[in-house]
């Protein structure tokens, strides 16, 4: 009597081998499937094939974080092994978002948190998580302006420090309250972890704040405290009225009246 065998297809896809079930049996144990043999989503890590018939699987790990230093909004690339599709990022507790990736590498973006080193940790959907201990520290920056009362069109003096900077990271210039591409006016730092700007008091009174924002992003990791502008516009402004300049995201800051 003829022995039926059944039949078995193992494909790769980005890291994780999958068994496709020709006949009733593939997913039991026996000669062909060994007990050994569990799917990735059975054990949270990810298969790979060593040799003719033969599996390891690579534990659910993180190897590294990409930069590993930065605010919220920041980029991250998290390295390691038995990711699966839908996992989870947490940075100190918080969930990143636009989390996406699996096998080997997820990318994800930084949530909002206090300065200071925070614990990274990716959690598969069926609930195994692996945790880098401080892996990825949350910058401090300081902003400072002077004076805090200001005639309109007076001298401001505007300084920062950062512990690491971009050559596109920017301050900007916004009435309290407003959003964040609504900026009157900016300048890069041009990569400089310090200094000091000089800038002009708007035309019209009101209440003002700079704002740091990295990378040519809309973003802002700090803001100063708030500037009051008081008395007429001079005659040297001419009474102008204050100018918006609104940006949509992803392009350098530039100059659209409203």
């Amino acid at each position: 009597m003829a022995t039926t065998h059944r039949r078995r297809a193992l494909f790769f896809f980005a890291g994780i081998w999958a068994c496709y079930v020709m006949t009733p049996g593939c997913g039991g144990t026996g000669p062909d499937r060994p007990a050994a043999f569990l799917g990735p989503t059975e054990i949270g890590g990810d298969a790979r094939m060593t040799g003719r018939g033969s599996y390891t699987y690579a534990p659910l790990a993180i190897s590294s974080v990409t930069p590993n230093t930065g605010f919220a909004g920041t980029k991250l690339t998290i390295e390691g092994t038995g990711f699966l599709p839908g996992a989870l990022v947490t940075l100190g507790g918080i969930q990143a978002s636009n989390a996406g990736g699996l096998g080997s590498r997820i990318r994800a973006t930084a949530p909002a948190h206090d300065p200071g080193a925070v614990d990274v940790v990716v959690t598969n959907p069926g609930g195994q998580h692996v945790m880098l201990a401080g892996g990825f520290l949350y910058l401090t920056v300081s902003l400072t302006v002077t004076p805090g009362v200001v005639t309109p069109g007076g001298q401001l003096q505007v300084s920062w420090a950062i512990p690491a900077s971009h050559y596109s990271d920017w301050i900007g210039l916004f009435i309290v309250g407003g959003s964040n591409f609504d900026y009157l006016d900016y300048q890069y730092t041009n990569g400089a972890t310090f200094g000091t700007q000089t800038w002009t008091a708007p035309a019209q009174p009101g209440l003002y704040e700079f704002r740091y924002l990295p990378n040519d992003d809309y973003y802002d990791v700090a803001r100063s405290s708030p500037v009051m502008v008081v008395g007429a516009a001079s005659a040297a402004t001419g009474g102008a009225q204050t100018t918006i300049r609104r940006v949509g995201r992803g392009g350098s800051p530039r100059l659209l009246e409203k």
